[in-house]
């Protein structure tokens, strides 16, 4: 059955409709930000094994997050001369029995219209023509498709039984499965999808269809063995790299694996290279192939292990010359001491991020997945963990890498100044706006706009920012000209954005507008198996700049810093070993260790209520990078009654500096 033999009359106005404020209302699940991640990562492979069927992987994802009884996609086509939804995917326990609908008969239409979801009880009942599905729908939730910033249809999920109600949760993940696929859907259409998912691989990898001619490479290939795309995308594997991947034993490998769909491990070669000489790898391969399509791909992993053996070899040599070889761990003198020039002398280094703990790596793996798309990323943890570095990672290995990274800490300026440096301001907009000013939206146009501290946006002016964002066009103040943008948003917080929504101190449309790709930046003191790796790290850029020879760090240092909870983080362990690099007249790492000491009265614990108060406002101090205005916003009280407790318990500016530093 098709569009015209379905009816397309309405049962009047949708008074069943039920706002997104009212689903505040409602009691709501906990989140499940790994269930989460882990559909967006199912999303992401799909792109690679079958991106024809990413649609109904939504449309899967979203049935078991939200735990619905059947879930759906339609989008919107022009059929006959009509505009009539298309079901694009199904998965529950609804079978349609007609495949497209037209638009003002289907209950998609209504969060086309607001352009925001929507909320219907029993759709049957103003959408006559759903009346003959079984199971009858009880509550469906409708949240609008864009790509491109155009609104291609809707995903809904439905409930068969009155007891299912949908909530918040369900809508914040509803819309971020469908932002990330549509993002991701729009890459595909540009035949970008493989490209851009392979920049972000850290390993050597190349992509070879069932000719073995090479269709794409990771980034690090390039970097590795020092190739051009140009000289190597669209060539025979035999033939890019001056003829060095000749190979005959790695070419009849691929060749049997190809039609067996199987793999190999570990296959060691060696080849020339033009600019690197002979080099040894290990090959891993496996043969993918795609959905309805006859034809294989292979995927074949590279590592060089030239300088690996090589070393292994001289190491084998030195345990034979050595009566006492040295035991296996980190490097230590006599004293005790720690090497900063052992094992790790390049540390697990990720576009600046530094750590390989299981923490840190999972939050790595996040960025690989969601960088290539335009999707808006909301980054969460505390001050020092490393926010912007991840917001900078994102842009750097996504395909606008090329264009501007622009940041604004909103918490930084004052409120009435934070809508003209979002959106600027036109010539005569207000007394001293002499000229025409260009605001950070713009500026970042076919870039990347990253908005720290997210949390302190003023409520009147979240409004603009909402609608800039979803409209992807703003005006200047003072303007009355509408100017579009092409801008991929990454927000940030140390702040409880779910509990500001609950006290109205922050809007839920546009939390459920950033929230679509959560990262949370692990603390240090969960992390502390990367103190070492970052202190050694640390130690060494600051001893070079300031011309300074360190090789070591005392055990004890390094015990002391592995114990202590670093409240500050990164920044706070930055600091203190610039700090210990300052003090250090050695070739040791000279560490203040008593500084990471509790003091006498907390480990007492006979302090006073002043003492009590007063940590505890420096506490908060140190977590609003020492803005006073935002340290008062936070404690609940004015600017000026925060200033007058700072000179009554003795918070001089000087105190303040060395918290900071």
């Amino acid at each position: 059955m098709n569009a015209r033999s379905v009816g397309a009359s309405r049962a009047g106005p949708l008074d069943a409709i039920i706002s997104p404020e009212e689903l505040l209302q409602r009691p709501q699940r906990k989140p499940d930000f790994e269930a989460l991640s882990g559909a967006l990562i199912r999303l992401a492979r799909s792109l690679v094994t079958s991106p024809e069927g990413i649609l109904q992987e939504l449309v899967q994802d979203a049935l078991e997050l939200c735990s619905a009884h059947s879930a759906g996609i339609s989008l919107l086509e022009e059929e006959h001369g009509q505009t009539i939804f298309r079901w694009y995917g199904v998965a529950g326990q609804l079978s349609p029995q007609w495949e497209t609908l037209p638009r003002n008969g289907c209950p998609c239409g209504p969060a086309l219209d607001k352009g925001s979801i929507v909320l219907i009880s029993r759709p049957d009942l103003h959408f006559t023509n759903l009346a003959p599905l079984q199971p009858r729908v009880e509550e469906a939730m409708f949240v609008p498709f864009q790509v491109g910033g155009v609104t291609m249809g809707a995903i809904w999920i439905a409930a068969h039984d009155r007891l299912r109600q949908f909530d918040a949760e369900d809508a914040r993940v509803a819309t971020a499965l469908g932002d990330f696929a549509a993002a991701a859907y729009q890459s595909l259409s540009r035949s970008l999808v493989l490209k851009s998912i392979f920049a972000t691989i850290r390993e050597p990898l190349l992509l070879l269809d069932e000719k073995l001619r090479v269709q794409t490479a990771s980034r690090s290939f390039y970097e590795a063995f020092q190739e051009k795309p140009e000289a190597t995308e669209g060539r025979l594997l035999h033939q890019i790299c001056d003829g060095a991947w000749n190979v005959p034993e790695l070419l009849s490998h691929l060749e049997d694996a190809l039609p067996k769909e199987s793999i190999f491990e570990n296959l060691e070669v060696k080849a020339t290279l033009p600019l690197l000489g002979q080099r040894t790898m290990l090959l891993n391969a496996r043969a993918l192939r795609r959905e309805k399509h006859a034809a294989g791909l292979v995927l074949l992993a590279i590592q060089d292990v030239t300088d690996q053996k090589s070393k292994g070899e001289d190491l084998l040599l030195k345990s034979l010359l050595s009566p006492l070889p040295n035991p296996v761990g980190r490097q230590r003198d006599r004293d005790g001491q720690e090497s900063i020039n052992d094992d790790l002398a390049d540390p697990p280094n990720f576009e600046g991020i530094i750590g390989n703990g299981n923490s840190i790596t999972e939050v790595l793996e996040q960025v690989e997945v969601v960088a290539p798309t335009d999707a808006t990323v909301l980054i969460l943890g505390e001050t020092g963990t490393g926010k912007e570095l991840v917001a900078r990672a994102l842009h750097n290995l996504s395909h606008r890498r090329k264009g501007s990274f622009i940041t604004l800490n909103c918490a930084a300026i004052p409120t009435g100044l934070l809508e003209s440096e979002l959106f600027g301001y036109e010539k005569g907009a207000f007394t001293g706006a002499l000229q025409q000013k260009i605001g950070r939206f713009e500026r970042a146009n076919h870039g990347t706009l990253f908005l720290d501290e997210v949390g302190d946006i003023p409520l009147e002016l979240q409004p603009k920012l909402l609608r800039a964002l979803q409209e992807k066009a703003f005006e200047r103040l003072g303007g009355t000209r509408t100017i579009p943008i092409d801008v991929r948003l990454v927000a940030a917080t140390n702040r409880d954005l779910r509990q500001m929504m609950r006290d109205h101190l922050f809007r839920s449309d546009l939390f459920y507008r950033l929230c679509v790709f959560p990262i949370t930046t692990p603390p240090l003191r969960e992390r502390a198996e990367d103190i070492p790796i970052l202190a050694r790290h640390f130690t060494r850029k600051y001893a070079l700049e300031m011309g300074r020879t360190i090789d070591t760090i005392p055990a004890a240092a390094m015990k002391a810093l592995m114990s202590w909870s670093w409240p500050g983080n990164v920044r706070e362990l930055e600091n203190f070993i610039e700090r210990s690099v300052i003090l250090t007249q050695g070739s040791s790492l000279s560490v203040p260790i008593s500084e990471l000491q509790p003091d006498a009265a907390e480990a007492s614990g006979d302090a006073s209520i002043d003492q009590m108060e007063r940590d505890h406002i420096v506490r908060v101090l140190r977590e609003s990078d020492g803005v006073v205005s935002v340290a008062a916003k936070r404690l609940g009280i004015p600017r000026t009654s925060l200033n007058a407790k700072m000179i009554k318990l003795g918070i001089s500016r000087t105190d303040l500096s060395r918290i900071w530093q």
